[in-house]
C-alpha cells in the first residue's frame, strides 16, 4: 500500500538514488520517483531496461493471479496450497478468462508504460520485455542477445530500441536456452529482424 512505500523511501533514504529534478516535479508525492516510469523522463544518460511482462510478485501482490503463478513456478509443490489455490490447479482453473484477462491486461499495461516513459522518450535507451516469470532475477538467455544488439547502435538509433517475446501467459519456452531467442520480436519503428 502507498504508506508502506512512503515509508520504504524515507527509511532508507531514497531520496538520495533518484534525481532531484523528479522530486521537484512531485512535491509531496517525492516517493513516487522509486518507480521507473516517473524517474525516467530525468535521466540523461542511455538506459536499457529489463523487465517481466509476468512479473512474479506484481502477479502475486497486484494482479492477485496467485493460482497462476504457482501453478506455473511450482507443479511439483502442489500440496502446498490449500483451498482455492489447490481447487485452481488440480482443476485447471488457473487458466480461466477472467484471470488470463487481468494478467494480459498486467503485461499490456507494463509494456505500455515502459514503451512510452522510457523508449519512446529516450533515442539512445532501450528496453527488453521477458515473457519469464521472474521478480528481480531474470535468466533469460534472450536478454544478453537484446542488450547486445542495443549497446551496438543505440548512440546511432533514431528512436529507443525495443524488444518483447512475443507468447502470452504461461511462456514456458520463454525461459528456455534453445527456444527463448526464437520468440524475440523487436518492436522499434522501423526495425527489419
Amino acid at each position: 500500500n502507498i504508506q508502506d512505500l512512503r515509508f520504504v523511501y524515507r527509511r532508507q533514504n531514497l531520496a538520495r538514488g533518484t534525481k532531484r529534478e523528479c522530486q521537484e516535479a512531485r512535491l509531496g508525492d517525492e516517493w513516487r520517483c522509486i518507480f521507473p516510469q516517473n524517474l525516467a523522463p530525468y535521466v540523461q544518460s542511455p538506459l536499457f531496461a529489463i523487465q517481466s511482462k509476468h512479473d512474479k510478485w506484481q502477479l502475486l501482490n497486484t494482479v492477485h493471479a496467485g493460482p497462476a503463478v504457482h501453478f506455473v513456478k511450482d507443479r511439483k509443490s502442489v500440496e502446498r496450497l490449500r483451498g482455492a489455490e489447490l481447487d485452481a490447479v488440480v482443476n485447471g482453473n488457473f487458466s480461466d478468462a477472467d484471470m488470463l484477462s487481468r494478467i494480459e491486461g498486467f503485461a499490456a499495461d507494463l509494456s505500455g508504460t515502459l514503451h512510452q516513459s522510457l523508449v519512446a522518450a529516450h533515442s539512445h535507451s532501450g528496453a527488453f520485455i521477458t515473457g519469464c516469470i521472474s521478480h528481480c532475477n531474470i535468466f533469460d538467455p534472450a536478454v544478453s542477445k537484446t542488450f547486445r544488439l542495443w549497446y551496438e547502435t543505440h548512440q546511432t538509433a533514431a528512436h529507443g530500441q525495443y524488444w518483447v517475446h512475443s507468447e502470452g501467459f504461461p511462456c514456458d519456452a520463454c525461459c528456455d536456452p534453445d527456444t527463448a531467442g526464437e520468440l524475440v520480436v523487436n518492436m522499434t519503428p522501423g526495425s527489419v529482424e
